[in-house]
């Protein structure tokens, strides 16, 4: 079993998924309760014809109400790919939500993402999108 499959196993567990969710993006405040976490089991094929499986997407909802996506990929090598991937991995879900709700018009959830980046070499390659983009002094603000 390699490091990302360990790493997926833990956050399978929605008591941990939640105590690292609550810490990471609400620090450390009890925003989320395990109770209302549904996993789904999101894999798509690409137009490249390659399955893409994400490692854990929870749903927070309270009754009918969907109050964010949480996905968390593992990653235990360094990836310079890393930030297009989840960008790609957002824009699937928001248009999988979107083909669902299209004819409602309902506003879409959040889809949080977080890499979890169990590797031995210092992360060194983009954090976020912003870093990928060089913009002129004139767009900056």
């Amino acid at each position: 079993m390699n490091k990302d499959s360990i790493t997926k196993k833990l956050f399978e567990d929605k008591e941990v998924f939640t105590s690292f969710i609550n810490g990471v993006i609400y620090q450390g405040k009890k925003i989320l309760s395990s109770h209302h976490l549904k996993e789904i089991n999101l894999s798509t094929i690409s137009d490249s014809f390659k399955e893409r499986i994400r490692d854990i997407v929870q749903v927070y909802q309270t009754g009918d109400e969907i109050f964010a996506l949480y996905h968390i990929e593992s990653q235990s090598v360094v990836d310079f790919s890393m930030v297009f991937r989840m960008m790609e991995y957002q824009a699937e879900l928001y248009l999988k939500k979107f083909k669902e709700n299209h004819r409602h018009r309902e506003k879409l959830p959040p889809i949080i993402s977080v890499v979890f980046y169990t590797g031995k070499e210092e992360w060194k390659q983009y954090r976020s999108l912003y870093e990928c983009v060089q913009l002129s002094r004139e767009i900056e603000p």
